[in-house]
């Protein structure tokens, strides 16, 4: 569990201040070791052990959360609302208390992992590598959508389904439309059908045609 809770809120809000009046700043945070209940979830979605690891927070990655997904005018082009230095500020809680856990994205230096928290407008999606090699877990970015948003696409459980029946579900009716398809494509195409098909082909010609009388003159 991280240690002396208080101290390392207090320590995380100077640091964030810190990191976001000076640019230039690469000073890096400590929140704690890695709680044991939230260890063996982890271990049972990456498949190794995580124990006695060392969250950590760089003045980068603060930028970074800040400047990529703290814009408004930018987070509703994206569908999601944007993260505030308050919403920082409740990393650590989220790291201990997260609602869900999430497996991410996983390459040669490490896996993801994405703590969820929500209450009942937003739900914040907080993200953190860990390195297959290492004792450090390093939270890297942050970003928030509305909770409503979140149960509508089941973000929850999995990215596409809720079961293996949706799946199987979706698998088959995929299945069954290819087959319709590939019948409809044997067979013979008739007089009207043609006609329009003649007249499609006919009318691409012709506009291909301009497109290169357009193109010798630019």
């Amino acid at each position: 569990m991280i240690t002396k809770e208080k101290d390392k809120i207090k320590e995380l809000e100077e640091t964030i201040y810190q990191a976001l009046n000076n640019k230039n700043s690469n000073n890096k945070l400590y929140l704690g070791k890695i709680d044991l209940k939230i260890a063996k979830k982890i271990e049972k979605l990456i498949g190794f052990n995580v124990e006695n690891r060392y969250h950590l927070l760089y003045d980068s990655d603060i930028r970074h959360m800040i400047n990529n997904h703290g814009q408004e005018k930018i987070e509703k082009l994206r569908n999601q609302e944007a993260i505030t230095i308050e919403d920082l500020k409740s990393i650590t809680n989220i790291l201990i208390n997260p609602d869900n856990i999430i497996k991410g994205n996983k390459n040669i230096s490490g896996v993801s992992i994405k703590y969820l928290k929500s209450n009942k407008k937003t739900t914040i999606c907080l993200v953190e590598i860990i390195p297959i090699k290492s004792k450090k877990m390093q939270i890297k970015t942050m970003w928030k959508i509305s909770s409503a948003s979140v149960h509508a696409s089941n973000l929850n459980l999995t990215p596409h389904h809720t079961s293996q029946t949706k799946s199987k579900q979706s698998i088959s009716t995929s299945i069954n439309n290819i087959s319709q398809l590939n019948n409809k494509c044997n067979e013979p195409l008739k007089e009207e059908e043609l006609k329009t098909l003649k007249g499609g082909i006919k009318f691409i010609k012709e506009l291909y045609s301009k497109i290169n009388i357009c193109y010798n003159f630019i």
